[in-house]
This record gives structure tokens, sequence and C-alpha cells, in this order.
């Protein structure tokens, strides 16, 4: 299909919005895993804290043992993000190779 200049034009300033909304999303992969390595840190303390509290026979909150048991969770969603990421990655590495060898081809067909 051959596009008029205005709609090229369109067509290119939504393709430039979708890769920048794309990039910002690994961005924001990237901070959540972030977020979620210190939240297993947190966690493995308080499973730590449940371990001795245990050992000691001793009461402890309930907020505590509440986090300390979501540590298979949180290690389940920092996987799923490191596969996110690679699937999004590996898709705008794809895109913008087929843009390099679409421009080229333009350039020698100019």
């Amino acid at each position: 299909k051959v596009l008029i200049p205005s709609e090229e034009r369109d067509l290119n300033e939504k393709e430039e919005m979708l890769l920048q909304c794309i990039r910002k999303m690994i961005v924001f992969i990237q901070q959540l895993y972030e977020n979620l390595k210190i939240r297993l840190l947190r966690i493995k303390e308080d499973q730590m804290k449940v371990d001795i509290a245990k050992m000691r026979k001793i009461q402890i909150d309930y907020e505590i043992t509440w986090n300390a048991s979501k540590g298979d969770i949180v290690e389940t969603h920092l996987n799923t993000l490191i596969e996110l990421k690679k699937y999004v990655q590996e898709k705008l590495h794809k895109y913008e190779e087929f843009q390099e060898k679409l421009l080229s081809l333009s350039k020698v067909l100019h």
C-alpha cells in the first residue's frame, strides 16, 4: 500500500509513540524487579525472625509470619519479570533490525 505523506507521518508518529512506550515498559519492569529483590531480602529477614522465634518458643507478630510466607511467590514473580524483560527486549530488537533493513532498502530504491 502506498501512503500519502500525511498518512505516513501519522503512522511514523504512532510507531514512535509505541516504541517509547515499550522502552518505558522495559524500565518499569527493571524497577519492579529491583523492588521485588529488596522485598525478597526483607522476607528472608522475616523468615529468620520466625525461625528464631520458633526455636525460642516465643510469640511473633502475625505480620512477620505472613510476610515470611510470601517468599516463594516473590521468587516466582522475579523469575517471571526476568522472562518478560527478555521477551520484550527481544521483540524490540527484532523490530529495530527490521526497521534498519527497511530503511536501507528504501535508500537503495530512492
